[in-house]
This record gives structure tokens, sequence and C-alpha cells, in this order.
């Protein structure tokens, strides 16, 4: 039996790759669905030097907010792309920096493939955001199925 791992943030473009991943991998096999978390940080706007050392930029008790709404929407979100597996996913919510923490979940669950939707925000976009697919294609520990969506290529030309 196959371990795929479905990566996803809860955008369509994840919700298209899950159905693929159901197509192409069948009822035969497992499938974890997982979220990547992020909780209150500085914004990367702000170089760590600017930061003095222990400065928190949200009091404690709006952070600790801020992390449970975080976490309640990505249990929804992992809920949501779960239902289209049925009982066949395991589903899960890990913290951390995305790219890097699908890939140490992927070992972690010992998958046999990552599962990943493209976004295709273009060269300018990955440049500016990153590329989490880019990420994971080089440093997966497993197959990788990198989906892209034949309806949005074709409205791009």
């Amino acid at each position: 039996m196959s371990r795929i791992l479905v990566a996803t943030d809860g955008s369509p473009h994840a919700e298209t790759a899950a159905a693929a991943a159901k197509r192409l991998f069948g009822p035969e096999s497992e499938f974890i669905v997982l979220t990547v978390a992020h909780g209150p940080t500085a914004p990367s706007a702000y170089p760590a030097p600017m930061l003095a050392p222990g400065f928190d930029l949200f009091p404690v008790e709006t952070q600790r907010d801020i992390e449970a709404s975080v976490a309640a929407r990505a249990e929804s979100i992992v809920a949501d792309i779960a239902s289209i597996f049925g009982e066949q996913a395991e589903t899960r919510v890990d913290w951390g920096p995305s790219g890097r923490t699908i890939c140490d979940t992927a070992v972690a669950v010992q998958a046999d493939v990552i599962v990943l939707g493209d976004h295709g925000h273009g060269w300018l976009g990955d440049r500016l955001m990153g590329s989490v697919a880019r990420y994971v294609t080089h440093h997966a520990p497993c197959g990788i199925y990198l989906h892209r969506d034949p309806a949005r290529d074709e409205s791009a030309r």
C-alpha cells in the first residue's frame, strides 16, 4: 500500500491536486492530508537585526489567540481536503516553514509520494514569495507529484 502525503493550503489548486491524487493513486493507497500552519511572527520585511533580542511583536495573550485561530483554520482546511478521500485519509496540522515542514513530515509518515498543487505565481511571484513547490522538489525524501491545473494553464494563454 502506498502512503501519499497530500500537502494543502486550502486553495482551489490544492483541492484540484487532491482530487487528481485520488484518481491517480486509487483507493488502495493510504492518504495523509497535511496543512502547514504559521504562528504570529515578525513580518519578513523587517530584517532580524532591527528587532531587539527578546522582542515580541504581539503580547503573549494575543499570540495565543492568533495561534488558536490559525490552528482552527488549519484543522478546517485539512478536514475539507480529507473529505475528498473519505475514510481513507489521516489528517495532520504541522507548524513551521512550509517547504521544510512538508519534507520533514514526509519522512515522519514514511510517505512514498508527496502531492502538491502548483499555484503558478510566475517568475516574479516566486522571487518575491518563494516557492514551496521548488523547495519540496529539491529536498523531498520521496517521489513528488506536482499537479498543474490544465484549466488554469488554458486561461493563462
